[in-house]
């Protein structure tokens, strides 16, 4: 049982992990691409979702326009990571992509006064890191 579990999380990285590749090859503008891998997607989601609770109480869950507005901002950044993999690497766009909750960090210790702990001074250690040698290459 454990293997089958290893399997579809190498499975699931695999897809995940080549999505921009397939953006790329695919020459779809951004916006098409971000379209087809929704529509794709719901029939999915919608069957695991329903499994569990029925449509009318989908619908009634509480704060739906918020996972909603939230769905619709997700949607928004993967139509910007897709544009931005037309115009740069694979690589640099999966650096900027993930150098978000550094810049979080930041602007939360400038503008709202945050403390810094052991846990962000780690996330700025390695961030500088990665940035270090991506400089390098």
């Amino acid at each position: 049982m454990q293997n089958r579990g290893i399997i579809q999380m190498l499975i699931a990285t695999f897809l995940w992990g080549s999505t921009p590749i397939m953006s790329i090859n695919s020459h779809l503008k951004s916006e098409v691409f971000v379209f087809f891998r929704v529509l794709f997607a719901l029939p999915f989601i919608l069957y695991y979702a329903l499994k569990e609770v029925s449509l009318k109480e989908f619908f009634t869950i509480k704060p739906f326009w918020v996972l909603f507005l939230s769905g619709v901002a997700l949607g928004v950044n993967w139509i910007f990571f897709f544009w931005a993999l037309n115009l740069t690497t694979v690589a640099n766009v999966v650096a900027i992509y993930y150098s978000g909750p550094i810049l979080a960090l930041i602007l939360g210790v400038l503008f709202l006064k945050e403390r810094i702990n052991i846990y962000n001074n780690l996330n700025f250690f390695g961030f500088y890191r990665c940035i270090g040698n991506s400089q390098r290459i």
